[in-house]
């Protein structure tokens, strides 16, 4: 057995994290010309770590974030049923039915790149693979002087915000929470959470110190998720706040390429490989008549490999190149329009959403009574469609009507049972690697309740 695919955990990897950054960066280095050089797969993380080599690390680290993204969200779209699977292949159906647990080898990636293992979807070891990077390599950043490394704290402020939305991503969806240093014990969601929110205020720190204008926006925008994400009203506060500063027109990419490394496993899923169709319920979409251009899904007239479910492709996502979009004005005005809503300032929040429809040429909402909180998730729905934002939204807002009937149940399109899982479990590999987590730690419910402890 290799050494690879022993029982050892990320946090054992950790510790030479940065020997992934040759091969991650790949993606986003002229590839005909590293090809050509013949040198080992991995490297002491000891020869990396080092000043010259930091404008590789910090794209290392977004490069195995992007990775992470396109996984993640393609995977929690299917769980929460913006698509459906249209394959022979059980590891696909297993995201569909939701039942993805802890003892499957599909639930954790098999390999050190972003190319797919055991299944498409490997996303729960691609990400500890970026934070784990993002991590070591902002406190190399944060050790070097200025003399060292030009440009150092620009440098500094991209991997911060990667980071922290690695860790975004933990704490709105594992179910148990996840460990956040080598060896450490198991830290709650709510602790991830918190954790995600400090590395945001580093990365906005790091970004306003060096005119860093992107990463400062995408800062406000991922604090103000992460505030968000807690549900309470001084939290919500605090989220508008960060919002209200993103300019009109903001938007921040996680980017793509036609290499297996590098690509959009979105698009090579549905379109590709024909694994996955959009959904029913996000077909011919309409606005007051007019067609919905938040997600024009595309028909391939043709079915998928299964030979009887009809392809039905995501428009935002045409080539392996597609770019996923992480931040946006748009998703801070429609975190304007949540808070608003909450607070019972409904004509804000009806402002907020006409903002963004305006911006997208659509009808501007008219609100005819109902409630407003479910206005503003129907639009968040629509508007941030496929870019790992529902099942977040879906576990925040669980026991309200209108989203508890957006979760697919009973069964699938295809007559396979859906499991009542709705968070992720705690991956079983990370339990037995790890002496200081207890199987007496992990919730044994898949239900959003054990994510607010």
């Amino acid at each position: 057995m290799s050494e690879f695919h022993s029982r050892r955990s990320w946090r054992g990897r950790a510790r030479g994290r940065a020997g992934v950054a040759m091969l991650a960066v790949l993606g986003l280095a002229g590839c005909d010309s590293l090809l050509e050089v013949k040198s080992p797969g991995t490297l002491p993380a000891e020869q990396l770590r080092n000043p010259d080599n930091a404008i590789m690390l910090a794209n290392s680290v977004q490069a195995q974030f992007e990775c992470y993204l396109a996984s993640y969200s393609g995977a929690h779209g299917v769980w929460v049923g913006e698509a459906i699977a249209g394959s022979q292949r059980a590891g696909r159906h297993f995201w569909a039915t939701r039942q993805v647990l802890p003892y499957e080898t599909r639930a954790v990636s098999t390999t050190e790149s972003c190319e797919p293992g055991g299944n498409a979807w490997t996303y729960i070891g691609t990400g500890y693979n970026a934070y784990g990077l993002g991590r070591d390599v902002s406190t190399w950043l944060s050790e070097w002087t200025d003399d060292e490394v030009p440009n150092r704290q620009r440098l500094l402020s991209q991997s911060q915000a990667y980071t922290a939305y690695a860790l975004m991503l933990f704490s709105e969806s594992f179910c148990a929470g996840a460990v956040l240093e080598p060896d450490a014990e198991l830290s709650t969601p709510r602790q991830v959470n918190a954790a995600a929110e400090e590395w945001w205020t580093q990365a906005l720190q790091s970004a306003e110190a060096s005119g860093n204008t992107a990463i400062k926006n995408l800062a406000l925008v991922g604090r103000a998720r992460t505030r968000l994400w807690r549900g309470d009203a001084a939290s919500r506060t605090a989220a508008a706040a960060d919002a209200a500063q993103v300019p009109a027109g903001f938007r921040f990419d996680a980017t793509y390429a036609s290499h297996p490394q590098r690509e959009n496993r979105i698009f090579t899923e549905f379109e590709r490989d024909l694994h996955y169709s959009v959904a029913p319920a996000f077909r011919g979409l309409t606005v007051d008549g007019v067609e919905d251009t938040r997600i024009q899904p595309v028909s391939l007239g043709r079915n998928g490999i299964d030979g009887r479910t009809p392809i039905w492709v995501p428009a935002k996502y045409r080539s392996d190149s597609a770019p996923i979009r992480m931040a946006s004005w748009n998703e801070a005005q429609l975190i304007l329009a949540e808070v608003a809503a909450f607070e019972g300032r409904v004509g804000d929040a009806v402002n907020h959403i006409n903002a963004v429809r305006s911006a997208r040429g659509l009808p501007l909402y008219t609100h005819a009574g109902g409630d407003i909180v479910d206005a503003v998730l129907t639009e968040r729905r629509y508007e941030l469609f496929l870019e790992g934002q529902a099942l977040n939204d879906m576990l925040r807002h669980f026991d309200r009507p209108t989203v508890r009937g957006w979760w697919p149940e009973g069964e699938t399109h295809d007559a396979n049972p859906i499991f009542p899982n709705y968070c992720i479990w705690f991956p079983q590999r990370e339990l037995e690697a790890n002496p200081n987590v207890d199987e007496s730690d992990i919730p044994r419910s898949m239900t959003p309740d054990v994510m607010r402890r």
